[in-house]
């Protein structure tokens, strides 16, 4: 007979509301625990800006094509001025390094905000480049409709034939 004092009413038992009220809270805790956790789950993933704590820096996204004689980089920066864009070619790391500020829509007024889901403020992306020869002088940028479009000339290298000799080793080397 299992003398473990479970929630169910075992015939010859007596009900135990305490017992079940004790594993009613330890269940609750354990709930909240868990909705507490997905709260604050919700608020790194939003930069805590519900709570006024801070707001995190956002991060345009950003597709990266390879057509026949360039890289193509587009980014998604809508809302920001691009005369406050800043485009950086980094040789040692090849890639690309895009910065900029967003402002806040409506500047600095005071007003009852109801739902804040557009974050603002300063950028930085940095973006790898695949492993191609390109041109530093040629890359140029441009935008349009909140759209920056790099464009990454490849560098033309010409590519030599040339005829490898082949020796016979005696077998004792390799």
């Amino acid at each position: 007979m299992n003398s473990g004092g479970g929630l169910y009413r075992r015939p010859g038992r007596k009900y135990n509301s305490t017992e079940l009220a004790r594993r009613r809270r330890d269940e609750e805790w354990f709930y909240q625990l868990g909705t507490e956790f997905q709260r604050l789950s919700a608020q790194v993933r939003l930069g805590f800006g519900a709570t006024g704590i801070s707001r995190r820096s956002w991060c345009p996204n950003v597709d990266l094509v390879e057509t026949e004689d360039a890289l193509v980089l587009t980014a998604e920066l809508a809302g920001v001025d691009p005369e406050s864009v800043v485009l950086h070619y980094v040789p040692d790391r090849h890639s690309i390094v895009i910065r900029g500020n967003r402002m806040p829509a409506g500047g600095a007024s005071s007003c009852r905000c109801h739902q804040l889901e557009v974050l603002f403020g300063e950028f930085e992306r940095e973006i790898a480049l695949p492993d191609v020869s390109v041109d530093r002088e040629g890359i140029r940028g441009s935008s349009s409709h909140g759209m920056l479009t790099v464009s990454i000339p490849k560098k033309v290298e010409e590519v030599t034939r040339r005829t490898i000799p082949v020796t016979e080793n005696g077998g004792d080397r390799p």
